[in-house]
């Protein structure tokens, strides 16, 4: 998890999209996000900072023939089917993220329990790195295994 950020409600998540690509500190090469961040404005955000938009358009979605980064993805989704576009552009891999989402809920519970927000903003950013610091102590060592049957 490269950046957590807890709101307030009446924060559109567009919004915050904005904000997290405009002090990310590291080079951005695609942001995966669901159909909640499928706006001109958020796609252009993206282009702006070099990287490439993944972000599944509605089914019903109409292509208004500019030259905007979600324009493409529309034609293209139009071109190929949605099925075979997300395959292409990757798209799986934000279940990776709701994954890692699911399994720090699992970790640390699903609510928090600071009742400010500048407090909850603390909390929420100490449990996204619990599941930065469990991956790094867990993970394997990988080398492989020469057949010995030979």
């Amino acid at each position: 998890m490269r950046k957590l950020v807890r709101t307030g409600v009446a924060t559109g998540t567009g919004l915050m999209l904005l904000g997290l690509l405009a002090t990310a500190p590291v080079e951005v090469a695609h942001v995966s996000t669901d159909g909640a961040y499928d706006t001109v404005a958020c796609d252009d955000a993206i282009a702006q900072r070099g990287a490439r938009p993944v972000i599944a358009p509605d089914k019903n979605v109409v292509d208004h023939a500019t030259d905007e980064a979600r324009d493409h993805t529309v034609r293209r989704v139009h071109e190929i089917g949605r099925k075979a576009w997300k395959v292409e552009r990757g798209y799986h891999r934000r279940s990776f993220a709701e994954t890692a989402m699911f399994r720090m809920k699992l970790l640390v519970g699903r609510h928090l329990s600071a009742h400010s927000l500048a407090n909850q903003q603390t909390e929420a950013a100490i449990r996204g790195r619990a599941p930065n610091r469990i991956t790094r102590l867990g993970m394997p060592d990988l080398y492989p295994v020469q057949d010995r049957t030979a």
